[in-house]
């Protein structure tokens, strides 16, 4: 197995690592809609984004060689989990090339923040909230998305099902 380095994102020139690899990942895909870096450090910036009044959120990179082949947000939305009566760890913004190596540490890393919280769940791609993106195509890999979903390449589905994770609702864009 490849041996995969994780690593917290702490500092600002981690969390522009953060916001661009979408965009590298995807780079000449014509599918995918291009992300705004802006976008996403104004998402997980407490003093911008007023779902940390109730959300808290950790970033993580994944390296393999040296270069970065993967990104994740674990998110844990107490005024959620408190409503349903759930421990969930969320996960987002999950990227990663397709390497199982890389899409399972980076889930990890989410199941481990989650559970040094206290949560016993996880499940995604989520957002802070029901107002962000979520899912993960399971079709229609050859279709532009939009801005407001998620685009991923149709490895992704099987890399969460090695994982054990299974879809809880189909949804249409």
């Amino acid at each position: 197995m490849k041996e995969v380095q994780i690593i917290r994102v702490a500092t600002d020139k981690e969390r522009k690592l953060f916001a661009d690899f979408g965009n590298q990942l995807y780079a000449g895909c014509q599918y995918a809609v291009p992300e705004f870096a802006f976008d996403i450090l104004d998402m997980f910036n407490p003093k911008k984004n007023a779902a940390y009044e109730f959300c808290e959120s950790q970033l993580f990179l994944a390296f393999l060689n040296g270069r970065i082949v993967g990104r994740v947000a674990a998110i844990i939305n107490h005024r959620a989990n408190d409503t349903w009566n759930v421990k969930n760890v969320r996960f987002g913004y999950l990227d990663f090339i397709d390497e199982t190596a890389v899409s399972e540490a980076l889930l990890s890393a989410v199941e481990e923040w989650g559970r040094s919280r206290g949560m016993t769940h996880c499940q995604g791609p989520m957002g802070f909230t029901d107002f962000d993106k979520e899912g993960m195509l399971i079709e229609g890999f050859n279709r532009l998305g939009s801005i407001t979903t998620y685009y991923n390449y149709p490895y992704y589905p099987k890399h969460m099902e090695h994982r054990g994770y299974a879809k809880e609702a189909d949804w249409v864009q």
